[in-house]
């Protein structure tokens, strides 16, 4: 079996097969098609970042916030 990789674009239910790959033509094929999906926008990936974090509870174990950050400050200088 000869592995074939190329993009096509579907329409109307068919992948035009490259010019170059003609000589396979009548032959049997077996097909895999990965579809690319359409990556988020940035909104999209942080509302849904967002969303994920509603279950975290990140500062819980925080006892004082005040001086959590004082201390978090100490640590820049």
């Amino acid at each position: 079996m000869q592995a074939i990789e190329f993009s096509g674009i579907i329409k109307e239910g068919k992948i035009a097969i490259p010019q170059q790959y003609k000589s396979l033509e009548q032959q049997t094929a077996k097909v895999i098609l990965l579809v690319e999906t359409s990556p988020l926008s940035q909104k999209e990936r942080l509302a849904n970042l967002f969303h994920k974090m509603k279950s975290v509870e990140m500062f819980a174990d925080i006892k004082n916030p005040i001086q959590w950050q004082k201390e978090l400050r100490d640590e820049w200088e």
